[in-house]
């Protein structure tokens, strides 16, 4: 665990310089074909990175992948500095929170909060579905703000939907380029019935410049894709960018 924190801290410390880690956001889903993650850290300059597979803290929010970076201004960091440091009697009265996690246990917990050093050398753990601390809501209501400034950003959108065609735009930002696998076999299906890789089809690499958007369509009628399922771009053979849609 100590790793992951040194990992995390040496990321901003070009960043930050003298700033200190105040805590570490971290959310990770593991379902059958792809993993979602997402990772939130502030410094105590205000100054907080901002990285996602899956556009946001959950799937399908409608925001962009990628990794963002950004400056709190001085209200908000001390709301964040003030509820972390209250963590301690915060998670003593949530069943949802724990402060160790093992092996037998560890597959219970979707959310780590780690903090380091003078804030607090301290950890917890909360369930996914479960009952989360005022600390969490407010990073939620500020995620809006957090793409503001990115790093490399892919967003996928719904463009159009009839007779069956369904028309996504693909944007991406970033300094070197993006590889898009124009592939239906790059995206996965979540909905009502088991989740499932779509059929390949023809394979295209499309490589996106800073800026640049493409565009997809993918026949619904052939893939038995419903109104409502999550439609996730995942090529089996990348990791890290899960940007999705709502059909």
């Amino acid at each position: 665990m100590t790793k992951v924190i040194v990992l995390l801290f040496l990321s901003l410390s070009s960043y930050g310089e003298q700033a200190k880690l105040v805590f570490s956001l971290k959310k990770v889903v593991e379902y059958n074909e792809f993993k979602t993650k997402a990772v939130f850290t502030l410094l105590d300059n205000g100054k907080y990175s901002f990285k996602t597979s899956t556009g946001g803290f959950h799937l399908c929010t409608g925001s962009p992948s990628g990794s963002f970076k950004g400056k709190l201004n001085k209200k908000e960091l001390e709301t964040l500095v003030k509820q972390f440091e209250e963590m301690d009697k915060v998670c003593s009265k949530l069943k949802s929170c724990s402060n160790k996690k093992n092996n037998e246990n560890k597959n219970s917990f979707d959310w780590s909060l780690l903090g380091w050093g003078d804030y607090s050398n301290k950890q917890y753990f909360f369930k996914g579905s479960a009952k989360r601390p005022k600390l969490f809501t407010k990073i939620f209501e500020l995620e809006k703000t957090l793409y503001s400034n990115p790093e490399t950003s892919l967003t996928i959108k719904k463009e159009s939907h009839k007779n069956n065609k369904l028309r996504l735009s693909v944007k991406y930002l970033g300094k070197d380029h993006f590889e898009f696998i124009k592939d239906d076999s790059s995206f996965i299906v979540l909905g009502s019935k088991k989740q499932r890789r779509l059929n390949p089809g023809q394979y295209i690499v499309k490589k996106l410049h800073s800026g640049e958007t493409t565009f997809y369509t993918i026949d619904t009628k052939i893939h038995k894709l419903r109104k409502s399922d999550y439609l996730i771009y995942s090529p089996p053979s990348k990791e890290g960018i899960n940007a999705c849609i709502v059909i």
